[in-house]
């Protein structure tokens, strides 16, 4: 769902509870070494929601 403002809303709420935001697309990015057209482009749906569930995996949530 690119555009819905997932990543407004993420940072909005950050800064309003003072957390610290990350944000997927960059972790993946990050984690992947390659851009996310790139991923996109060159592999599946399937493929890609695979990436960012270990990329969601990675983070560390407990503060």
């Amino acid at each position: 769902m690119p555009g819905t403002g997932k990543s407004a809303v993420g940072k909005a709420l950050a800064k309003n509870y003072r957390w610290k935001f990350i944000d997927t697309d960059d972790r993946i990015v990050e984690l992947e070494g390659r851009t996310l057209p790139d991923i996109i482009e060159n592999g599946t749906y399937e493929e890609f929601l695979a990436i960012e569930g270990n990329a969601g995996k990675t983070l560390d949530c407990k503060g």
